[in-house]
């Protein structure tokens, strides 16, 4: 069929008269065929020649009362256009849906695009809807068929949805080159969209739920990028959304603060496994993008206090390790706490302070109780130790009482005999946490002795206070 035959046949399809009030199912579905026999370069050219007024009663059409197309259908449709149309005319079919009030079948669209479209088309969807995402609606009611059986409202852009999904496809240079198309803003509402943020109201207050789903993909699809300026922003934007899942949504409404209510925690587990996924693949790279642009250190505090509050110590201990040795822990944690950069800033010396800043904070938002508080500090840090171990190959230590030096490795000296006794000192005051942290994050010399040099104690002392003042310590 030619494209002059197909425009006319949608066009006769979508027509309607005195006695031809209203699009049939049939009509719709024969549209539908006709779109499937064109090439992807003729089914682009095809919509091109239907108005803006042809697209939105095909639009409203699709979910006619009369007649409508399926799921199945829909989901055809749309993986058919996402296989031909560029980036002009994809919008132009999205701003048909959502002008007819289909929030649902944009976000079906964006997962079409995500799933159907070249990677070039991809990121041209995204540079083209990105002022969107923040200019229609920030809530809407969906279809009862939508994935939380939502019959309230849903607190996301349904143009954000489509581009979190899409976003959320993409990888390495495609995935920065999206990116960066989104602003700070723009990017925190696809983020906010992809926690599907679902509100419904009943006679004892708003019951709110999280689906997180999406937002976990885009997380772990910020790992495949090689520039930690783009990770770094793609971390922040999560950790603001998982602030909103720990608070039970942007009201309230879930009562209690993080931690205590188990219907969210897999949706706080699961977009906190992402980030820790993302933390890792440049550990030194993205902590130090944060310390740069995110200076009052709220995504790692955010971060660490779910980490600590589901018990993953241990995992943040591999986190210091890394930025005391470098991400492939070749360099030596001394030299790398007393390097410069070219202006003579001791970054290195920054950023762990930054970092153990935000380890504070977030053993103290968790508790206040000094034991406890003092056994998480010890399940960090033995997750050094163990860490290094696995990575130096090393048999895991046994403790040693104080002055003698056990090390798992060259990799840290660090020893579990340090650690208890820091421990020990926090139990029996917890005023000592402050101190004894900082002596426990310090590198630690061949002898298990921690580090002393002016010089570089202030600029990690600076970071770590700019943090815990940030964060009301």
């Amino acid at each position: 069929m030619s494209v002059d035959a197909a425009v006319s046949t949608i066009k006769d399809n979508l027509s309607q008269g005195i006695f031809d009030w209203d699009v049939t199912r049939g009509e719709l579905q024969e549209i539908n065929r006709v779109l499937s026999e064109l090439s992807p370069a003729e089914r682009n050219e095809a919509i091109s020649r239907l108005s803006d007024d042809n697209l939105a009663n095909w639009a409203q059409e699709v979910h006619g009362t009369l007649g409508d197309l399926s799921a199945g259908e829909r989901e055809a449709l749309f993986n058919s256009l996402a296989e031909g149309l560029d980036a002009t005319q994809l919008v132009r079919v999205v701003n048909a849906f959502e002008g007819e009030g289909h929030g649902d079948s944009v976000r079906e669209l964006g997962t079409a695009v995500a799933t159907h479209g070249s990677s070039e088309t991809r990121v041209a969807f995204v540079e083209a809807m990105a002022e969107r995402t923040v200019e229609g609606r920030s809530s809407y009611d969906p279809a009862p068929t939508h994935r939380n059986d939502v019959t309230g409202n849903l607190v996301a852009d349904p143009d954000a949805q489509a581009v979190a999904e899409v976003l959320a496809s993409l990888q390495g240079s495609y995935f920065d080159q999206a990116v960066g198309a989104l602003s700070d803003t723009q990017l925190g509402a696809v983020m906010q969209a992809g926690i599907y943020q679902a509100e419904t109201s009943s006679r004892n207050g708003t019951i709110t739920n999280f689906d997180t789903a999406v937002a976990a993909r885009v997380v772990d699809a910020a790992a495949s990028s090689s520039d930690p300026a783009v990770q770094a922003r793609i971390f922040d934007a999560a950790a603001d959304r998982l602030g909103i899942i720990q608070g039970g949504g942007d009201q309230g409404a879930v009562p209690g603060s993080f931690g205590t209510d188990g219907r969210l925690a897999p949706a706080r587990d699961e977009l906190t496994g992402a980030l820790t996924r993302l933390i890792n693949a440049d550990t030194t790279g993205i902590v130090q993008q944060l310390e740069t642009t995110e200076r009052n250190g709220d995504a790692l505090t955010t971060y660490l206090t779910e980490q600590i509050a589901a018990g993953r110590e241990a995992e943040i201990g591999e986190l210091i390790l890394k930025l005391q040795s470098g991400n492939d822990l070749s360099g030596d944690p001394i030299a790398n706490f007393e390097a410069e950069t070219p202006d003579g800033d001791r970054q290195n010396a920054h950023v762990l302070g930054y970092f153990t800043g935000a380890i504070e904070a977030a053993v103290r938002n968790v508790t206040d109780d000094k034991v406890a508080q003092a056994e998480a500090i010890g399940d960090i840090f033995k997750g050094v130790i163990n860490y290094a171990s696995i990575a130096g190959g090393a048999a895991a230590p046994s403790p040693a009482g104080p002055g003698i030096s056990t090390t798992t490795s060259a990799i840290t000296h660090l020893t579990e005999a340090f650690v208890d006794d820091a421990v020990a000192g926090i139990k029996a005051d917890g005023g000592r946490l402050h101190d004894e942290l900082t002596a426990l994050a310090y590198p630690h010399d061949a002898e298990g002795v921690p580090y002393e040099g002016e010089r570089s104690e202030t600029a990690f002392d600076t970071a770590r206070g700019r943090v815990l003042d940030a964060q009301s310590f």
